[in-house]
């Protein structure tokens, strides 16, 4: 009698070993399905930061939404696989018990396992609404390139617009250009006439601006009307809103054939068209009158008769200086 109750005591004792090594299994399970909801949250968090990032390539949204799909599927896998052999495991360990004691502390095991394994698929069920939330966030971002493209097909219509306008000015600037044009032939017409002894000694020419013949005396007025002529070319004329008469070409000339009446003068011009500052006014006498030295830009209190005033501009696409000149 004793030595069968030694004997059943070795045997509730290997039960008892047996048991510990199941619960000790069970733990280490534990830990792995613990080191797999990590995975599984690093996943979602992985999947959210995703998320936040927008693409403006759709190619790239659906290698994105195909590689957050695999890894949840993997996820989901790894999780099915898990709580099925949990599941076995337990079912297993239960059939394997066979003294009440043991069946019920299994029962109350098995419960809470299965406790467990409820919050395991709570929390896979969570994974399965954030991947419906990535579907429905890549669709809203889907619709949001439709209505980027909608946005840029109205900007190219503003901007097809833009251009028929911007050729509208063009043409208009090239119509004024044109009057600018035919104000300056008149005002060359306009101009003083040689005097009838040099006009004996010129010979005659096909163009008025053609020079004469080394042979002939250059006649005072054609040299200054061509000079005048070269440099006007330089300007565009910017009417006063103070005048009460338009400050035409023709003015603008008439008083530029005054002003630069010898090589002298000329030469200064062109130093300052190299030497002037985009964004300055400048007054034109100042230039001619001036010795060697630069010409500062005038101040907005500036006073003075008989001044042409000459605000320099920059070119934006050539980077050219350009001048315009308007009478103070």
């Amino acid at each position: 009698m004793i030595e069968s109750l030694r004997r059943n005591g070795e045997a509730s004792a290997v039960l008892l070993q047996q048991a510990q090594q199941q619960v000790a299994k069970l733990e280490a399970e534990r830990n792995m399905l613990q080191t797999s909801l990590a995975e599984a949250e690093s996943a979602k968090i992985t999947l959210n930061e995703e998320i936040d990032s927008k693409s403006s390539d759709l190619k790239e949204d659906a290698r994105r939404r195909r590689r957050v799909e695999d890894r949840l599927d993997r996820a989901e896998d790894k999780i099915s696989r898990m709580l099925e052999a949990e599941i076995t495991l337990v079912q297993q360990e239960k059939a394997a018990c066979s003294e009440l004691e043991r069946e019920r502390a299994a029962k109350e095991k098995l419960e809470t396992e299965m406790a467990r394994l409820q919050d395991k698929l709570d929390a896979g069920k969570e994974v399965i609404e954030a991947k419906k939330a990535v579907d429905q966030a890549l669709d809203s971002e889907r619709a949001e390139n439709h209505n980027l493209k909608i946005e840029v097909a109205s900007l190219r219509a503003k901007a097809n617009a833009g251009e028929e306008a911007i050729k509208a000015m063009f043409e208009d600037s090239r119509q004024r250009d044109q009057e600018k044009h035919e104000e300056l032939l008149a005002a060359v017409s306009a101009a003083p006439a040689p005097s009838p002894a040099a006009s004996r000694k010129r010979v005659r020419t096909q163009s008025p601006t053609q020079d004469a013949p080394d042979d002939a005396e250059p006649n005072y007025v054609d040299v200054a009307l061509n000079r005048a002529i070269r440099c006007f070319g330089r300007f565009r004329i910017v009417p006063s809103e103070l005048d009460e008469k338009p400050f035409s070409s023709g003015k603008a000339f008439r008083q530029l054939v005054v002003a630069i009446y010898d090589d002298e003068r000329e030469k200064k011009l062109y130093k300052f068209i190299d030497y002037s500052l985009a964004g300055h006014k400048y007054c034109l006498m100042e230039v001619f009158e001036a010795g060697d030295d630069e010409v500062a830009p005038i101040k907005p209190d500036h006073v003075q008769n008989l001044c042409l005033h000459v605000l320099v501009h920059r070119d934006e696409d050539s980077g050219r200086k350009t001048f315009s000149l308007e009478r103070n």
